[in-house]
C-alpha cells in the first residue's frame, strides 16, 4: 500500500506530500539564515566594535571602498611593508569608511547606496540573541543548549582567505584558504535599520599554531584549550556571518587526552560525488561520459540498450544500463545540486534482468 502512495504522489505536483515537501529546517526564504528563541538585549562596546568591524570586512557590496582605503594608505606610505599596511587598514576602516559615505563630493567616484549608509551608520545598540539557528538548512545550537541534547550541532568551521607572513620583517605576503574550528557560544542577531540585518555566530576558535595537528591517519584533531582570543579584546573576531559557517563534529580521541577528531557534517540527504564516482569500473564510467557526451540511447556491445530518463530540464534523473557479467541492470540515480552539474546521489538497487 505504502509504494502505489509513494508512486502516485509522484504525480501530484499541486499537493503537498512527502516526496515533494520542503525539507526539515527550511529557512522559509531568508538568506542569511533564521534564528530560533530569541530575546532582545543591549550590545556592550566590545561586542558591537567587533560585529561591526568584521562586517565591514565580509560585506560584498563595500570591497570598492575596501580597495579605495588601501590605495590611499599605499599612497601615503610608499615604503611601509605590506604588513604595515594591512594592519593599518584593519584598524582605521571603520572610521575613514564613515567619513568617506559622509563627504557627498564623493558620490561621483563610488556611488553611495542607502545600504552603504546604514552600514557606516554602525549597528543599533538593540539585538536580538538566539540560543538556536538554522542556516542552508543546518541547525545551530549554543553550547550551553547543546550540552543538554543527544546530538551535536555547536561545531563550526569556517574557511577564509587570509593573508599570512613568516615574520614582522617578512615583505613577501602569501594568500591562502585557511579552516578555523570552533565552539558555537552565541548566535546574534544586529540591525543597522528595519530592513538591513545580518545574523552572527560567536565561537572559542582554536588556536592554529597551538590547538590544530593531525594525526598519524590525516585527520584534523582540535584541542581547545588552546583558544585565539581568550581576554575578549575589541581588535578580536570572534564573530563570523551564518551563511559563512559550515558545520563539524567533534569526537573525543581517547588515546590522546584533550583532543578531538574534526568530522565535517553534509546536510541530509545530499552526498558527495567523489564517493560513488570512484567505486564505479571504469566500464560503467565509459558508459556515463558517452551519455553525457553523446546521445541519450547507447547501445553496448552486447546490443543492450542502456536507458537514460530525464527531467523537464532535460538534466538526467535515472540511468539503467545492463551488466552482461551477472545478468543484472545497475540502476544509478543522478541529481544536479547545484545546478547544472550532475552528481552522484546513490547507487540504489541491483534489479534481477532476464537471462
Amino acid at each position: 500500500m505504502e509504494e502505489c502512495v509513494t508512486f502516485c504522489s509522484r504525480y501530484l505536483g499541486d499537493i503537498e506530500t512527502k516526496e515533494n515537501r520542503a525539507a526539515r529546517g527550511e529557512e522559509d526564504g531568508t538568506q542569511h539564515g533564521k534564528g530560533l528563541f530569541g530575546s532582545r538585549f543591549n550590545l556592550d562596546y566590545n561586542t558591537m566594535h567587533q560585529i561591526h568591524c568584521y562586517i565591514l570586512g565580509n560585506i560584498d557590496e563595500i570591497s570598492p571602498l575596501r580597495r579605495i582605503h588601501l590605495d590611499t594608505i599605499r599612497s601615503c606610505r610608499t615604503r611601509a611593508p605590506p604588513r604595515e599596511v594591512h594592519q593599518q587598514h584593519n584598524e582605521q576602516f571603520a572610521s575613514w569608511f564613515q567619513s568617506y559615505v559622509d563627504d557627498p563630493t564623493n558620490n561621483d567616484e563610488c556611488p553611495i547606496s542607502a545600504e552603504i549608509r546604514a552600514l557606516a551608520g554602525g549597528p543599533l545598540c538593540n539585538a536580538t540573541r538566539y540560543s538556536s539557528c538554522i542556516v542552508s538548512g543546518i541547525r545551530y545550537r549554543v553550547q550551553d543548549r547543546d550540552a543538554r541534547k543527544r546530538t551535536q550541532c555547536a561545531g563550526v568551521m569556517v574557511t577564509a582567505d587570509t593573508v599570512s607572513y613568516a615574520s614582522a620583517r617578512d615583505h613577501n605576503p602569501r594568500e591562502g584558504s585557511v579552516a578555523y574550528y570552533g565552539i558555537l557560544t552565541d548566535i546574534v542577531e544586529v540591525y543597522y535599520s528595519n530592513q538591513q540585518k545580518y545574523l552572527l555566530l560567536k565561537c572559542d576558535w582554536v588556536d592554529l599554531e597551538r590547538g590544530v595537528k593531525e594525526d598519524e591517519f590525516k585527520y584534523k584533531c582540535v584541542n581547545f584549550k588552546y583558544l585565539m582570543y581568550p581576554k575578549n579584546l575589541p581588535t578580536d573576531e570572534p564573530f563570523i556571518l551564518a551563511t559563512q559557517a559550515s558545520q563539524v563534529w567533534y569526537i573525543a580521541d581517547p588515546v590522546d587526552e584533550g583532543w578531538s577528531v574534526v568530522v565535517p557534517v553534509s546536510r541530509r540527504d545530499t552526498y558527495e560525488g567523489s564517493l560513488l564516482s570512484t567505486s564505479l569500473s571504469p566500464c560503467v564510467q565509459s558508459y556515463l561520459f558517452a551519455i553525457e557526451h553523446n546521445d541519450k540511447a547507447i547501445r553496448t556491445s552486447n546490443q543492450n540498450l542502456i536507458r537514460v530518463f530525464y527531467d523537464d530540464h532535460s538534466r538526467i534523473l535515472v540511468v539503467i544500463f545492463p551488466t552482461p557479467q551477472t545478468c543484472l541492470d545497475t540502476v544509478l540515480v543522478l541529481s544536479c545540486d547545484p545546478p547544472g552539474l550532475h552528481c552522484w546521489l546513490k547507487l540504489l538497487i541491483w534489479l534481477i534482468g532476464s537471462t
